[in-house]
């Protein structure tokens, strides 16, 4: 009770310029703290997808090169579906 009379007191005591570059150094300081948040778990993320990339790639045994056959099969897929398509339009030639 004491300790916040004395915060009130001492808030009142200060200028209104005083209690303006208290609240910009407080906006400026939270500003910071929050990219330096963001820069972290921007961080944290890439570590966990390099994470779990090492981990799909280091399993070993007979089945290791399954998540790379699927990163390459996939688009490889997609273009053979298109020039399916592609020949069994009317007209188009070879």
């Amino acid at each position: 009770m004491v300790a916040g009379v004395l915060l009130v007191v001492a808030y009142i005591g200060m200028t209104w310029e005083e209690r303006k570059a208290r609240e910009e150094a407080a906006r400026a300081a939270l500003a910071r703290e929050t990219e330096n948040l963001l820069k972290a778990n921007t961080q944290l993320v890439d570590a966990k997808d390099q994470l779990n990339r090492s981990e799909r790639f280091s399993r070993g045994g007979a089945n290791w090169w399954l998540p790379l056959a699927h990163e390459v099969g996939t688009p490889l897929h997609s273009i053979a579906w298109h020039v399916q398509a592609l020949a069994e339009e009317p007209g188009v030639t070879p």
